[in-house]
């Protein structure tokens, strides 16, 4: 047997945005291992990509140039200054884009333009800078890899005073790939049957939980991939919840719904919403979680970057305890 991975995959295409799940209409939700834009070189002052997110993995999607959240379009026109692309500054991560701006005038490198993107946060993975969302309130960092917006944190997903531990990290290598819909998400290790609260209230959107006890997926699936993805790769149950300021949290691989929970209903922070679970293609029980972006209707749109209260952004191996409390 493969050593234990905890993630699934689906192929998906953007949606909500454009509509369902490309495999994933009947089960809802998963993980793709999209393929991201192709660049060249390293640290700053290096060759990169200029993409939007919009174009190359919004399969679904509005494209044309602009990024996901629908803002202006990233380019190195002619007003973005130096010829040379600027690359990831402190490695992978999320950068506000002034702090970015700023630091690659001191150090000689591209960016997108500033004008346009001022306040807005950038993410930047293989050297490929995305626009992915537009801070409602501030953008809080000096671009260091982990900024983020200050208006908006997240509680961890589980009991209040719990630890659990962070399996799955953004743009990992297969699961939560850069450039994918799914690459701003995190997994973490939840045993069978184990309460998953709300990290932020709001009414919920999609409460589909089609894979019962008995079926093929309910354990998971632990083949080939191929084999997964054609049995398994749209069977997870997943429930999602769209937040006051309209972006959605999609809660993955769940075994059944709590009580009283169901599509429109008013859910609050800390609210039991379901149970986790290994439904779907996943290789171990788990819960995978994501923030998509504005307007998502569907199990799976287009993930943006997030942070957790308290914590910040999880780190890959390390445990957490949960603040999200009555």
């Amino acid at each position: 047997m493969r050593p234990v991975v905890f993630c699934s995959v689906a192929a998906l295409a953007c949606a909500g945005c454009g509509g369902d799940i490309g495999a994933s209409s009947g089960g809802g939700g998963g993980e793709a291992p999209a393929t991201s834009a192709s660049s060249t070189g390293g640290a700053g002052g290096s060759s990169s990509s200029f993409v939007d997110a919009g174009s190359s993995h919004d399969a679904g999607g509005e494209g044309g140039g602009t990024p996901a959240d629908g803002g202006p379009p990233i380019d190195a026109g002619e007003d973005a200054g130096p010829v040379v692309p600027c690359g990831c500054f402190e490695g992978p991560g999320t950068y506000c884009a002034d702090a970015a701006w700023a630091r690659a005038l001191a150090e000689g490198c591209a960016l997108p333009k500033a004008e346009s993107q001022a306040g807005n946060l950038l993410s930047c993975h293989g050297d490929v800078w995305r626009a992915n969302t537009t801070c409602e309130g501030a953008c809080d960092g000096g671009g260091s890899a982990a900024d983020a917006c200050t208006d908006v944190g997240y509680q961890l997903p589980w009991q209040c005073g719990a630890d659990k531990l962070c399996t799955a990290v953004n743009a990992e290598s297969w699961h939560h790939q850069a450039g994918s819909v799914t690459e701003f998400a995190f997994d973490f290790s939840f045993a069978i049957d184990t309460k998953v609260r709300a990290m932020r209230g709001g009414v919920v959107v999609v409460a589909r939980f089609d894979t019962q006890p008995g079926d093929p997926c309910y354990g998971g699936c632990d083949e080939a991939p191929d084999v997964c993805l054609a049995k398994c790769g749209d069977k997870a149950n997943v429930l999602t919840v769209r937040h006051d300021d309209g972006t959605v949290a999609q809660y993955l691989h769940l075994n059944a719904a709590a009580p009283a929970i169901a599509a429109k209903v008013r859910v609050e922070q800390g609210e039991f919403l379901a149970r986790s679970g290994n439904t779907g293609w996943s290789t171990g029980p788990h819960l995978h979680v994501m923030v998509m972006k504005k307007g998502c209707k569907a199990g799976t749109c287009q993930s943006i970057p997030m942070r957790f209260h308290a914590i910040g952004m999880p780190a890959k191996g390390a445990k957490y305890t949960s603040e999200n409390c009555p």
